[in-house]
């Protein structure tokens, strides 16, 4: 990926940025940004909500808060138009309306949520002391990784559809003869080589954890093997959209990936962590285990739809299976007792099976 692709916005001038940025990982600051990218370009209104002890000013934006460093003679209630360049990694705008050269580029830091919620509930306060001039500013420059960055989620913002699941591009097994061990290898490696945690394999890698050939599976090693002889950004697109769904994954804690079981046999696979209250009717595990969240949704010529949820706590399983046909729902039940029995041998306990018929589409 070139260092240049930020080269649109030229010498950028200094920009004002807060004493204490927020972490570009941090979801207060990942949801800022992700409000703010269908906005790039455009000029917003920014609401002046109050002056903060520490240095700099609330304000909201996007219908959120966050902090900035603005002129210690600002105004708490004065409403200022700033142009959003850039969402991620850093909200970044420019104040006022002269050349980007001549103006003042200003970046906000999500306010932590009990600030948020204090703006929120009582309204602007007054104006607190006036801030020295120096209050929070700290000059400092686009990096070319940032502006790289930048020019990446534009152009996946820009492409005509925007992926929200990982796209399995053959069958997780040959044929319909399915064993249980090699299906959960296969869809353990499909999650694995997608390239969405591969900056963390990297980082194993390095540490000597992880085999350089496990790395060539993934999608950023191929295109980088590709794009050997070739002009730089020429796959833009391609990173754009997987750095976009890693983004989306980190914001909803949830993992997508659609494909084929076998020829011929699509499937949609969905993992996430339970929610606390995910099963009402049934007594809650122990707290300190972590509960995941599992679901398939499939289509046989003989069964019909069916959509299961796979419920795990700890050796503790639930599930839960919507199917299309009364028949199918009767024939899951006669078996649940050899279901029950396979998870016993396998170390884990079946506690509840719930099998229901799917009513009409509504």
């Amino acid at each position: 990926m070139s260092n240049g692709a930020g080269g649109a916005l030229g010498a950028l001038p200094p920009v004002q940025a807060v004493a204490a940025s927020a972490a570009i990982g941090d979801p207060r600051q990942q949801a800022l940004g992700r409000a703010l990218q269908t906005m790039l370009g455009q000029t917003v209104p920014v609401q002046v909500l109050k002056s903060l002890p520490e240095g700099g000013f609330m304000v909201r934006v996007a219908g959120q808060e966050a902090r900035m460093a603005l002129a210690p003679d600002t105004l708490p209630g004065s409403v200022l138009p700033m142009k959003v360049l850039q969402a991620l990694p850093q909200a970044t705008f420019q104040l006022g309306t002269a050349d980007l050269h001549g103006s003042t580029l200003i970046q906000a830091q999500a306010m932590p949520m009990a600030a948020a919620a204090e703006a929120s509930g009582t309204g602007m306060p007054a104006s607190a002391a006036p801030v020295p001039a120096d209050a929070g500013a700290a000059p400092t420059t686009l990096s070319a990784t940032a502006k790289a960055l930048s020019a990446v989620l534009a152009s996946a913002l820009g492409a005509p559809s925007r992926p929200t699941s990982v796209v399995g591009a053959t069958p997780l097994v040959a044929g319909e003869g399915i064993v249980p061990e090699r299906l959960a290898a296969a869809l353990g490696q499909a999650v694995s080589h997608s390239g969405l945690f591969y900056e963390s394999h990297l980082a194993a890698w390095s540490e000597g954890k992880r085999d350089i050939d496990e790395l060539a599976r993934e999608p950023q090693m191929q295109r980088s093997a590709s794009a050997v002889g070739h002009a730089a950004g020429k796959d833009q697109a391609g990173v754009a959209a997987l750095v976009d769904l890693q983004l989306t994954v980190l914001e909803q804690a949830r993992i997508q990936w659609q494909g084929q079981l076998f020829p011929g046999q699509p499937m949609h696979w969905t993992i996430e962590k339970d929610a606390p209250d995910g099963a009402p009717d049934h007594a809650q595990p122990d707290s300190d285990s972590t509960s995941w969240r599992s679901g398939l949704r499939l289509h046989f010529p003989r069964l019909g739809d069916i959509d299961a949820t796979v419920i795990v706590s700890g050796e503790q399983v639930r599930i839960q299976v919507r199917v299309g046909h009364g028949d199918t729902r009767a024939l899951l039940l006669s078996r649940s007792a050899e279901l029950s029995e396979a998870f016993d041998a396998a170390g884990s306990r079946l506690t509840s099976l719930r099998v229901e018929k799917a009513g009409p589409p509504s």
